[in-house]
């Protein structure tokens, strides 16, 4: 699972949930949430979470 959150804790857009094969994988997220919209500039989190493990890093969106 990959999920982004703004800087309040709110989920803003889930990129990609469900089971996924072993191996890499790309997910692009455009800047907008789950209806959308575009968000403004700032500081996002990214969530990857998997059945052993999970991790959390910043991302900023710049307009």
């Amino acid at each position: 699972m990959v999920v982004i959150y703004d800087n309040s804790g709110r989920v803003v857009k889930t990129l990609a949930s469900g089971a996924h094969e072993a191996g890499m994988h790309v997910v692009d997220w455009d800047g907008t949430d789950e209806y959308g919209r575009r968000l403004p500039a700032g500081v996002y989190l990214v969530r990857l979470k998997t059945r052993g493990a999970g991790a959390v890093t910043k991302a900023v969106l710049m307009r």
